[in-house]
């Protein structure tokens, strides 16, 4: 198979070849245009593809969801083992003992933490496998889990709740992310929080996620892997992305897609409203700094009823 341009020693060869195939009868039928030519003022539409080889000794890559497949849980829970956000929010909710829910609490690190901090805590997640995995954890057994979203959460009440490592994020619609807030607001106390952090859209973070220059080599509990990302599509608030990884030890390759929500602080503060939260604090970043739409990479949310 040739690429693109190859067998041709001049653009002109190139080119006249490519319009002949332009304006050959079968194109045109195929565009309904028995006149159709290609000239300078035609508008084109520019598509992205990757071509890839796949070596004949390892099966090509499985689609899964990394949210369900026990290998990405378990490097999920690995690779986010940073404290900088579970620091800033401990400390929020430091003072006294409180009644805490942890929602989309995912493999539970951050409500165990809570927990032997001397809160009563509560960490409700959709997804099975993270549970299975939060509840081998140590001191798991002074957290109560549960399956579900935020309107599975029980009467409550609470003293306050958090959504933590991004996971609003994954509420895509305004009735997602409302219904979440209200269902959050019903349980809380009169002057209860919650608090939760969004990516700001005005810093655009998805242009990193491509992997350029090629798969990273990583070291993991699971051994040597390949890992590497592909942006995918952006539509308005919506972004799409791809990740994959390959497990060396087997040659086991697997791909898992995401798709996240980027709302503005514009969008994020109607709903606020229309969820019932009386005042709301505004950070940019963990260090707890002002929000500021210009220069903070993070939307840090403080919501009280």
């Amino acid at each position: 198979m040739e690429a693109e341009g190859e067998g041709f020693t001049t653009a002109d060869e190139w080119r006249a070849a490519h319009e002949d195939f332009w304006h050959s009868p079968a194109f045109r039928t195929y565009v309904g245009g028995p006149g159709f030519v290609v000239g300078a003022d035609t508008e084109v539409v520019l598509e992205e593809f990757v071509v890839e080889q796949v070596d004949a000794g390892h099966a090509p890559a499985v689609p899964v969801d990394g949210h369900a497949d026990d290998r990405l849980v378990a490097l999920y829970d690995e690779f986010n083992e940073g404290t900088w956000d579970t620091d800033f929010y401990s400390k929020e909710l430091s003072g006294s003992a409180l009644r805490i829910a942890d929602v989309g609490c995912g493999t539970g690190s951050f409500a165990i933490r809570l927990a032997r901090e001397g809160h009563r805590v509560t960490g409700i997640d959709p997804a099975p496998r993270m549970l299975a995995l939060a509840r081998t954890k140590n001191n798991a057994a002074h957290v109560t889990w549960l399956e579900g979203t935020a309107r599975h959460l029980g009467p409550g009440p609470f003293d306050a709740a958090v959504m933590i490592g991004h996971a609003f994020q994954c509420l895509l619609t305004d009735e997602e992310i409302l219904e979440t807030l209200t269902e959050v607001r019903r349980r809380l106390v009169p002057g209860g929080r919650f608090l939760f952090e969004t990516r700001n859209p005005a810093q655009e973070a998805w242009l990193g996620w491509q992997s350029a220059d090629g798969p990273a080599a990583v070291d993991s509990s699971a051994g040597p892997l390949l890992t590497g990302w592909r942006l995918m599509d952006v539509r308005e608030e919506l972004v799409t992305f791809e990740a994959r990884t390959r497990f060396e030890r087997d040659g086991t390759e697997i791909t898992d897609t995401s798709t996240l929500r980027f709302a503005t602080p514009e969008r994020l503060s109607e709903l606020l409203r229309e969820a019932g939260y009386s005042t709301i604090r505004w950070h940019g970043d963990w260090d707890g700094s002002a929000f500021d739409e210009s220069t903070s990479k993070e939307i840090i949310v403080i919501a009280s009823t």
